[in-house]
């Protein structure tokens, strides 16, 4: 079994697909109004649809999804782009050694969202 999808209510949805298009790698799957579907290279697809104006996105402060990615180089990679891209950090890029690398940025909703690599 693998997890295949994740649902994600966002205050604008044309600017949350921009986001995990640009900086993640997403593309459009299909859209389904007032929402769309993204997928990214693995195959893991992202709905995202809208959030009712009455609605929360409240987390506990440790909450967040992350993205694996295939190199530390990737993480700075992306990491720089983001940053680039005015994109909001809640915690700035970080190796640790030669075993791994993150960042961790707020995605729109706001989610925050972690991008790492680890050696394996």
């Amino acid at each position: 079994m693998k997890l295949n999808h994740l649902h994600l209510n966002v205050p604008d949805v044309k600017k949350a697909r921009r986001f995990y298009e640009d900086f993640l790698d997403f593309k459009l799957l299909f859209e389904h109004e007032p929402g769309v579907f993204l997928q990214d290279e693995a195959g893991f697809q992202l709905a995202l649809d809208p959030l009712d104006a009455d609605e929360k996105t409240d987390f506990p402060s440790w909450f967040h999804f992350g993205f694996c990615v295939e190199s530390a180089e990737k993480v700075q990679s992306i990491y720089q782009k983001m940053k680039a891209g005015g994109v909001e950090f809640a915690r700035e890029y970080k190796e640790f050694g030669e075993d791994a690398a993150n960042f961790y940025c707020w995605g729109p909703g706001p989610y925050r969202i972690e991008v790492a690599w680890n050696r394996d």
